[in-house]
């Protein structure tokens, strides 16, 4: 299913890392987008990993996830992930 609704230990999985690896990429992604606000909240798209609080839980859509990836992938990655299950 495409735009399947991920946990971040069901992104942890699909990625091939732990969940405490992920929560260091969206913490890094907080203190980068917090070091580049200047009155925005616009980024470049698919630069810092795409998801959404619900009910104080992150969810991560699949669809986005694999935007993501392919972008940073592409753009020599700035994590080291291993290939897409």
């Amino acid at each position: 299913m495409e735009n399947e609704i991920l946990t971040e230990n069901e992104l942890a999985n699909y990625l091939s890392i732990s969940p405490d690896e992920l929560d260091e990429i969206i913490q890094k992604d907080t203190r980068e987008k917090i070091s580049l606000k200047n009155g925005t909240n616009s980024w470049d798209t698919y630069r810092f990993i795409p998801y959404t609080n619900f009910n104080g839980e992150k969810r991560f859509l699949k669809s986005e996830i694999k935007k993501w990836l392919n972008i940073n992938l592409v753009c020599k990655s700035y994590i080291e992930l291993p290939p897409v299950k």
